[in-house]
């Protein structure tokens, strides 16, 4: 890992509780490194229902729920809207599960 990538990992740890995936749709080829480091509360991962690709990755699913992050789909929850006093956070989403 690079000076400039453990320096960065560093300052999201003090203050990141939220990870969103938008770009990669939860593709495998998140950092492990990320991860582990950030810890996430949460994390969204936006993506397509039934989508070509096979997103998210099971091995980026398995990443996430074992750094105990709650996992919010979109393609499975719809809209994710979080809120935050500062303190706790409260998720809400489009979809009811049934």
């Amino acid at each position: 890992m690079s000076n400039m990538v453990a320096r960065v990992l560093q300052k999201l740890s003090s203050v990141c509780y939220i990870f969103i995936l938008p770009n990669t749709h939860g593709s495998r080829f998140l950092l492990p490194e990320l991860v582990e480091q950030v810890k996430p509360e949460v994390a969204v991962i936006s993506v397509g229902y039934r989508n070509n690709f096979g997103h998210p990755a099971p091995s980026t699913m398995d990443m996430l729920y074992r750094a105990g992050a709650r996992v919010y789909r979109t393609d499975q929850n719809g809209a994710v809207i979080i809120k935050t006093d500062g303190y706790s956070l409260d998720v809400k989403t489009g979809k009811v599960n049934k």
